[in-house]
């Protein structure tokens, strides 16, 4: 198509493309065959394409969509192609799953490692700046989940996937109060602890003895919430 034949007006161009009229016919057949072709490739990849996805799982689901995507949008694209592509990703991706379930370290090498950024009411500041993994972040995500300070907490996972999991104290200890400091009507409905000091960033119980926090080396403390 040449620029002078491009017009704001023409209504059928815009609407419908140049696509022959017998294309939209062919479509709901092409849309038909790449939509089973879907299904039976995510039944090969197994049930957890459905779950949290992998990061292989993920590029797999990519490379798929990108593959089948041509015949549906293109009328001079076959369907073979696409065919060739499913059948390489499924192929790949039921490989590496089972090199991952024999080999952990071919697991860990592919997909990434479990971290814990809390252990014990504690913030771990080097795993979460390793993993990438803001304080606000984090702190946004325990308050999704009903937290109101780390003394609530045991640890916190990063699994390999990119997902959260919380194990609860089972008895709440004093913690650092993770509500957002501009919210000062709920931060003062809590009970905090006045004579004692934890670290403002890691939550780090005071040692009087040091100025800096014996963890992260911070000097900014503040009362723990009681539990």
């Amino acid at each position: 198509m040449q620029p002078q034949d491009i017009h704001w007006t023409d209504l059928q161009r815009i609407l419908f493309g140049t696509s022959p009229a017998g294309y939209y016919l062919e479509i709901i057949l092409r849309v038909a065959f790449v939509y089973l072709l879907l299904v039976c490739c995510m039944r090969l990849m197994g049930k957890r394409m459905a779950s949290h996805l992998t990061r292989n799982e993920l590029i797999a689901l990519a490379s798929l969509a990108a593959a089948v995507g041509l015949p549906i949008l293109s009328f001079d694209k076959g369907l073979i192609p696409a065919i060739v592509v499913a059948f390489i990703v499924v192929s790949g991706q039921r490989i590496i799953s089972a090199l991952s379930c024999q080999f952990p370290r071919f697991e860990r090498a592919t997909q990434g490692n479990m971290d814990y950024l809390l252990k014990d009411g504690v913030l771990k500041l080097d795993k979460l700046s390793r993993t990438r993994v803001s304080e606000e972040r984090l702190f946004s995500m325990l308050r999704e989940n009903g937290i109101i300070h780390l003394g609530e907490l045991k640890r916190i996972y990063f699994e390999a996937n990119g997902t959260f999991n919380l194990v609860k104290e089972t008895e709440v200890k004093l913690g650092l109060c993770i509500l957002p400091v501009t919210d000062e009507a709920f931060r003062n409905e809590l009970d905090f602890n006045r004579g004692k000091l934890v670290c403002g960033r890691c939550g780090h119980e005071h040692v009087p003895a040091y100025v800096q926090c014996t963890q992260c080396n911070s000097v900014d403390f503040v009362h723990p919430v009681n539990p």
